[in-house]
């Protein structure tokens, strides 16, 4: 999607963490994402919004931490439109701030490749 116009994408190194169980001594190691809410909100939502470079926006995201920002963009007249898939929780603080949701599940065989 980033080589077609209209469309900004943004990837993001994942940071490594290790943790140890107290009980059995095992060692877990997983990833998380860090500072990506705030550059979506910044880069992606917010500025191209000042300069009307956009009506609607489409957020593919459940992290509550970007509804504030929804919330300031709908006062503008913006519209924010939560995109996710079913199995995600329905009924989030973040979906219910946007002008609407988009269901994934229920078109993936018209956008499957």
């Amino acid at each position: 999607m980033k080589y077609k116009e209209g469309y900004t994408v943004k990837r993001f190194v994942r940071k490594v963490r290790r943790t140890t169980c107290d009980i059995c001594k095992t060692e877990t190691v997983f990833t998380f994402e860090k500072g990506m809410d705030s550059s979506i909100v910044a880069d992606i939502m917010m500025s191209p919004a000042w300069e009307n470079a956009y009506d609607i926006a489409v957020l593919l995201s459940s992290d509550a931490d970007i509804k504030p920002a929804v919330e300031y963009l709908k006062r503008f007249g913006r519209k924010v439109y939560h995109v996710a898939f079913a199995k995600m929780p329905k009924g989030t603080d973040l979906q219910k701030a946007c002008f609407g949701a988009i269901d994934l599940q229920t078109i993936l065989d018209q956008i499957r490749r």
